[in-house]
């Protein structure tokens, strides 16, 4: 779904934004390039033929298109498996690393944030592990980032309040720095997540 604020400050009544793709699983979440003309979200694997071994159905990246309005060009990204969850996209501002969380094996345990960079060609490159600075062998989900190589994230791997906790961690050269719990009011004995900041850095979700 889609608001856009208004005059008052308040938000319109919510409308279906993929209403024209949308499958009766689940879509979300959703993320777009800093122009407006790509678009990342997630969904349930819905046909037959991409049951896992294990017959379950697994969480898939799609891309797609924006052009005057109308999305075009959607697009199973090859990271996807029939055998494992790859969710919770996040692009980057310049728009060539594209974050998303997965639980494929190479990583630390449980789900771990995992990165691919655009190649010259178009094409997303295999993708990389974050780390051990980033992910443990617990979960580490809902990544985003800032146009100054912020990256947020949760984890219930890290230690913190409770359940989920938001962190950020300063990404440089594709490197991660040291990881910091954001702390209250952010985080809770409960679970946080899906930390989302405006453009200014001033107010988010």
């Amino acid at each position: 779904f889609m608001t856009e604020r208004n005059t008052q400050g308040g938000y319109e009544k919510p409308v279906v934004f993929l209403e024209d793709f949308a499958t009766k699983y689940n879509d979300g979440p959703f993320c777009s390039s800093k122009d407006g003309q790509n678009i990342f979200f997630t969904r349930n694997s819905t046909a037959k033929s991409e049951k896992s071994l294990d017959g379950s159905q697994k969480l898939r990246i799609f891309q797609a298109t924006v052009y005057k309005g109308d999305i075009q060009s959607l697009m199973d990204l090859k990271v996807n498996s029939n055998e494992y969850n790859c969710a919770h996209p996040a692009i980057s501002a310049d728009g060539k690393t594209l974050y998303f969380a997965s639980d494929m094996g190479g990583g630390k345990g449980g789900m771990d944030i995992w990165y691919c960079k655009l190649d010259a060609g178009g094409a997303w490159t295999p993708p990389t592990n974050m780390g051990d600075k980033v992910n443990t062998p617990g979960n580490e989900v809902f990544p985003n980032v800032t146009p100054e190589g912020i990256l947020y994230f949760a984890s219930d791997g890290h230690g913190g309040l409770g359940g989920l906790d938001v962190f950020e961690v300063k990404i440089k050269d594709d490197k991660a720095g040291k990881v910091y719990n954001m702390g209250k009011p952010v985080n809770s004995e409960h679970d946080d997540f899906a930390y989302n900041l405006n453009e200014d850095g001033k107010k988010g979700f």
